[in-house]
């Protein structure tokens, strides 16, 4: 529901000034609503406490997390668990469902969704270790973690499929 500011300014005049102060330090007023929230506590000559950083508008809006993984906007920690160790473990089982329920000759959908699933991993965790006080420190021990654990499931996969189509 919009409320216009006339609808707003009275809410406002009804409330006591500690429950108007805690409302606007909360962070979840639009832009429209801290305004008006100026207003009433100006006209009460209340002193305005800082306003958050963050308004509702920029709190709650929409976020593609793959586009903040690829950029590096995400931790280090974050982006090594969700994509390089759950996001493996789910192209391993989509690639096993695949060869299984298909039974494919050829095996390059399945090679080529890794490749571009593993490029997309390294250069995200590569961006993210950017924020890393000891980034190749950090990024080495993290490689030596992903280059045998993908390797292994690229080579137990090749080997399930070709198990399964003989």
């Amino acid at each position: 529901m919009n409320s216009t500011k006339e609808e707003l300014h009275s809410t406002y005049t009804s409330k006591d000034n500690d429950e108007l102060i805690s409302l606007y330090t909360a962070g979840m007023l639009t832009d429209d609503g801290y305004l008006v929230l100026e207003q009433v506590l100006r006209e009460r000559n209340v002193d305005l406490p800082s306003r958050p950083n963050n308004s509702f508008e920029e709190t709650y809006k929409p976020r593609n997390h793959l586009i903040e993984l690829w950029h590096g906007q995400k931790s280090l920690k974050f982006t090594f668990w969700l994509i390089c160790i759950l996001g493996n473990i789910g192209l391993l089982l989509s690639v096993i469902i695949y060869a299984l329920a298909l039974k494919p000759h050829v095996m390059a959908g399945p090679l080529f969704a890794y490749l571009a699933y593993d490029s997309y991993m390294l250069i995200s965790i590569w961006r993210s270790s950017k924020q890393s006080k000891h980034r190749a420190l950090k990024l080495f021990l993290i490689l030596g973690i992903i280059f045998p654990i993908t390797a292994f499931y690229q080579f137990a996969s090749l080997g399930l499929a070709s198990a399964i189509n003989s």
